[in-house]
């Protein structure tokens, strides 16, 4: 005797789509070339994970009758977005390391000419910036540890937003319902 078919929930659903959406931004930019990847055009992901996120947590509020405490939509809302911020990191170091090595030889010249770009943006002087660029020489951006880190960081601010979702998606119930409702 077979039971029901397992349903996929909501916020599996759409950190499935998450991570998705962020493998597309990623594949897009790195056809577009190595001015494109390192671009900001990358940036467009972010409000996609949190428009996401706020969708999951809205559709979990509706699955569950249109209620929905802080804790269930923070849980939700984090979920996606962690989803998708994991598939960027692993997704792109996968690219540059094993799928396509020699694009991202292509991008540490890139990356240090960004780096000179942005630091006069900022009026920073030259020595400063001279120091930086002996200080990145050699390095890798793309080391499996400075995007875990940087993930990592994306992540604390992310569960910032899931909370500020979480606190604009959560019913808001009266004391006197909650009164109600511990007396039965």
């Amino acid at each position: 005797m077979m039971g029901a078919p397992k349903k996929i929930t909501i916020t599996l659903l759409f950190g499935l789509i998450a991570a998705g959406c962020m493998i597309l931004i990623i594949l897009g930019t790195y056809w577009a070339g190595p001015q494109a990847f390192l671009g900001n055009i990358g940036f467009v992901g972010y409000p996609l994970l949190i428009l996401l996120a706020a969708a999951a947590a809205a559709l979990e509020k509706r699955a569950n009758g249109g209620v929905i405490d802080f804790r269930a939509a923070l849980k939700a809302a984090f979920a996606v977005l962690v989803s998708g911020l994991a598939a960027k990191c692993l997704f792109t170091w996968l690219l540059l390391h094993v799928i396509d090595q020699r694009f991202h030889q292509k991008l540490l010249p890139l990356v240090l000419e960004n780096l000179v770009t942005r630091s006069r943006r900022f009026g920073i002087p030259e020595d400063e910036i001279q120091r930086s660029l002996e200080a990145e020489r050699g390095q890798d951006t793309f080391s499996f540890g400075r995007m875990v880190t940087g993930t990592g960081f994306s992540i604390i601010l992310h569960f910032i937003i899931a909370a500020l979702i979480a606190a604009t998606v959560r019913t808001k119930t009266s004391s006197s319902k909650t009164q109600a409702v511990k007396s039965i």
